[in-house]
């Protein structure tokens, strides 16, 4: 599958010495972050490093792949609300 990131600039540094694909690609955004497109296959050890990554990283595509991390991401935010 094509993966496409949003990343920070702290995870692009790890990003260009540690490449998630030999096809990875890095390109600047206008407000200081880099998108992020590499060919990879789905796996939980993928899903395990995309949410270890935190507020560093947002899924672009694909969208599944991005509503299954955001699902996380809710029920994990849940666990910490202020009662």
């Amino acid at each position: 599958m094509q993966l496409q990131l949003r990343v920070s600039h702290t995870l692009c540094q790890r990003l260009q010495e540690n490449p998630l694909s030999l096809d990875q690609q890095l390109s600047p955004c206008e407000d200081g972050w880099w998108q992020v497109t590499a060919s990879l296959h789905l796996s939980q050890g993928l899903d395990l490093w995309l949410l270890s990554q935190g507020e560093h990283l947002e899924v672009l595509a694909p969208k599944a792949l991005r509503e299954q991390i955001a699902d996380t991401a809710k029920r994990m935010a849940a666990l910490y609300a202020v009662t």
